[in-house]
């Protein structure tokens, strides 16, 4: 162990390992050390290892909480050797190692090498979903056409740059999960909420937990149920939904009150993949209900054109939509 360091001392041995098979606990650490490093990159893998059984997300917890205790240790022991030479080792690399150690994993099984922290861009395109789950065991599962920013030197925190996300946080009061959309940030209390940022539009649903919406020196908290829309030049607008809707578009059900008919078109473009454009004339229509999506892209447009009151049809490589009545 680096400097000395011995991850028994700090109390984390008390964490709960029974049960768990040496192989199971071996991959878990050693999933642990890759995404520690500030140079992982391999996030498709790590979720699909992750999403394969859940004995394999409550082993990897097992490792986050493990880090947690002994990241307490060593701030500890940072204060205390203050006043010596630095540590050789990067921090991330020190609790890594601790945990293996703690394991009982070889601390050759896998090579580490430091690395300088680097700031990623994931983006996907239209129709397409993609889910991460970031180091601490939080997840983000993006919609279509959406771009989102992380700092693996600031794990804590994300920005959403265009586009639709489901955050699924895991909570720790000593460091707040930070997301930054537009001119707004969200800090979680504890929390599932989803988040769209169109152009100067951002929306909030809180599907779990609460979030506190703070800009322009405002803080507004937010609780399960609680919608929150901040657009330029216009007052905040606080409603409530169902819960159990928030994020619906996982499941191709999308719900609305009294939503623009250009809106939705754009909701059902990113979700659905496919080109759509409303007529002028009835963007500005307005729309409450759920629309159920479901069949191919171009059937499931087919089939809530009706329920929009408005009609549908494919022109060149996109879609056309405009009112029933022709108005």
């Amino acid at each position: 162990m680096p400097n000395g360091a011995d991850p028994r001392a700090t109390g984390a041995a008390n964490i709960p390992t029974a049960g768990v098979p040496d192989a199971l606990r071996d991959a878990a650490a050693l999933w642990f050390v890759k995404v520690s490093d500030p140079a992982f990159v391999d996030w498709q893998g790590f979720t699909q290892w992750l999403e394969a059984d859940p004995a394999h997300r409550d082993a990897y917890t097992e490792m986050v909480d493990a880090d947690a205790v002994i990241g307490d240790a060593l701030a500890q022991e940072a204060r205390v050797t203050a006043r010596h030479a630095p540590h050789s080792f990067p921090t991330w690399l020190r609790r890594a190692a601790a945990v293996l150690l703690l394991f009982g994993v070889p601390l050759g099984a896998w090579s580490v090498l430091d690395s300088r922290p680097e700031v990623e861009t994931i983006s996907t395109r239209p129709g397409e979903r993609r889910t991460f789950v970031l180091a601490d065991g939080s997840s983000i599962m993006l919609n279509g056409e959406t771009r989102l920013r992380i700092d693996r030197n600031a794990p804590r925190s994300a920005k959403l740059l265009a586009g639709e996300a489901l955050f699924e946080v895991r909570h720790d009061p000593e460091h707040p999960f930070v997301v930054d959309a537009g001119e707004s940030r969200l800090v979680d209390v504890g929390t599932v909420f989803n988040v769209t940022l169109l152009g100067k539009r951002m929306d909030v649903a809180i599907a779990d937990g609460a979030v506190i919406y703070r800009s322009s020196g405002r803080n507004v908290r937010l609780k399960a149920g609680d919608t929150l829309t901040v657009e330029a030049d216009r007052p905040l607008v606080i409603k409530r939904t169902n819960p159990e809707t928030v994020g619906g578009w996982r499941s191709g059900q999308l719900e609305y009150v009294d939503a623009p008919i250009g809106r939705i078109a754009t909701d059902l473009s990113r979700t659905l993949g496919l080109r759509l454009e409303v007529a002028e004339s009835a963007r500005q229509r307005r729309f409450t209900g759920i629309l159920i999506l479901d069949g191919t892209a171009d059937e499931a447009l087919v089939a809530v054109a009706p329920v929009l009151d408005m009609s549908v049809r494919r022109s060149g490589d996109h879609w056309l939509m405009t009112s029933r009545d022709g108005i």
